[in-house]
């Protein structure tokens, strides 16, 4: 029944998405601008991948490639962000509430790099509906997109049906693939998604089977943050000190550092009161 209203919303939001350029304007950015620079090595991988995957619009492995690594660059400006708009010292409450105070411009950085990331990964869903590996990336990137366009804009937008669905896909399709990423992601957007979409049982039960099949710094962080936010300070403490030493796995390597730094704030802040 939750499914159905949000996609009877659907219509409601055309044209009301960000605005954003293409991504090759935003990736090629980095090469004048000096507030874009610590993107340079992601954004060439992420370049090259878009213009082989555009030049061969029928190859599957290409496409994905180019969504993974449109949306590793798009959440590495993302997670800096992040840690620029916290305070070190901030209580967790505070720490966690930081992407809301993410500026505008980051926002539509990330809307350019996942909508072109997102139209590979779809490109290759509408040949092979039932291909994990891009329904995950489709997953991702519309995840970040709707966070570019913020909560209402996207519920009306229609953005969540189309996550549950790529979410689906890819947990039922390879759901221990890139330690656990479309678990991860299930738990992630079940557990902050609005209502009707937010499940937080089933968010909870795929984040534990993430950390137990992959105990990896981001499987650890979310966990942390889910528990944190049902009143299990205990658990999400515990969860977050395991991820200060859990391995970072590959396809989060750009993000590591700002996510090792969030992890820190979230512990440095744990006794303080909002």
């Amino acid at each position: 029944m939750a499914r159905a209203v949000i996609l009877s919303m659907v219509a409601l939001g055309a044209g009301c998405a960000l605005q954003a350029p293409p991504a090759l304007s935003t990736l090629n950015v980095a090469a004048s601008d000096p507030a874009a620079a610590q993107f340079s090595a992601i954004d060439s991988l992420a370049k090259a991948a878009l213009l082989a995957s555009d030049g061969s619009p029928d190859n599957d492995e290409l496409a994905v490639r180019a969504a993974s690594l449109l949306f590793q660059a798009a959440d590495a400006r993302a997670q800096c962000a992040i840690v620029a708009a916290s305070v070190d010292g901030d209580p967790v409450d505070i720490v966690l509430a930081a992407d809301d105070r993410v500026s505008a411009e980051v926002r539509k950085q990330v809307a350019s790099l996942c909508s072109d990331g997102l139209g590979a990964a779809e490109r290759v869903v509408a040949r092979h509906p039932d291909n994990p590996a891009a329904q995950l990336q489709r997953g991702l990137c519309l995840c970040l997109l709707a966070w570019a366009n913020g909560s209402v804009r996207s519920l009306v937008q229609g953005f969540g049906p189309r996550i549950l669905d790529a979410i689906d896909k890819s947990v039922a399709g390879d759901a221990k693939a890139d330690d656990c990423a479309a678990l991860r992601l299930q738990g992630r957007f079940l557990h902050k998604a609005p209502w009707p979409l937010r499940d937080r049982e089933v968010a909870r039960a795929a984040l534990l089977r993430a950390v137990d099949e992959a105990p990896c710094l981001l499987n650890f962080l979310f966990l942390g943050d889910a528990l944190w936010s049902e009143g299990d300070r205990d658990g999400a403490i515990d969860a977050w000190r395991k991820a200060v030493d859990a391995r970072c796995g590959d396809s989060a390597r750009w993000s590591e550092a700002p996510l090792r730094e969030l992890t820190r704030r979230r512990l440095a802040g744990k006794g303080k009161a909002v």
